[in-house]
């Protein structure tokens, strides 16, 4: 991903987050820590001199779906976040002991919701 950021030329700020393991070590941290995402967005603020952000694109691979699920479901990150990438990472534990079956909904509610606004929107 950085590789491909730094290709593209974009004159923007990048900020990777990696935790070793499996999705739920991407979301304990933000979810136990509903402000983890403000403090990270804070502290590259500070050290890059940044007053404040305009647009935020979150993207997450594989198990990194895990933190921005835990992200989208506050309404003010939610509201911060103008575009979202999951590249191999849109997953939902299956519902037990349901026919037929489907997602844990709570998993899927905040993208789905996302979608459906991205699917509204019209540049100008």
């Amino acid at each position: 991903m950085s590789n491909n950021f730094l290709h593209s030329k974009i004159n923007d700020v990048l900020i990777v987050v990696n935790f070793p393991g499996l999705s739920a070590a991407y979301s304990k941290p933000f979810h136990s820590d509903p402000g983890l995402f403000d403090t990270i967005l804070d502290q590259v603020s500070k050290r890059l001199g940044i007053e404040q952000w305009g647009y935020l694109s979150v993207s997450s691979f594989s198990a990194g779906y895990g933190a921005v699920r835990e992200i989208l479901k506050h309404p003010k990150h939610f509201r911060k976040i103008y575009a979202l990438l999951a590249a191999d990472s849109m997953y939902a534990s299956i519902e037990k002991n349901v026919k037929p079956r489907r997602p844990v909904i709570a998993h899927m509610r905040d993208y789905i919701r996302f979608a459906k606004l991205a699917s509204k929107y019209k540049p100008s």
